[in-house]
């Protein structure tokens, strides 16, 4: 199997496309050039930190995908359980 193809299918939650929150419309809705995808990762990883980027080429690359999926789906759920509390609230 294509290395690729075994990448995007282990880590769909960083590689799985859009989703149905990620949709606007409109002529004006925003988008950002895919060439900076692979920046993003490195610069996430670093946090924000170019002097770190050298330290983050060094780490493995499945390390990296992990350590990604998991402040993804930490980040997701952090959505998920504030809108709930939003949901709550505005139900009291």
């Amino acid at each position: 199997m294509d290395w690729r193809k075994v990448i995007s299918f282990n880590f769909q939650g960083l590689f799985g496309g859009v989703t149905e929150d990620d949709i606007t419309e409109g002529p004006a809705a925003p988008t950002f050039s895919t060439r900076w995808k692979w920046f993003s990762i490195i610069e996430r990883l670093a946090g924000g930190d170019i002097t770190k980027f050298e330290t983050v080429y060094k780490v493995s690359y499945i390390s990296a995908l992990n350590t990604l999926s998991y402040w993804k789906e930490r980040d997701d759920y952090q959505v998920r359980l504030q809108k709930r509390q939003e949901m709550m609230k505005s139900h009291k």
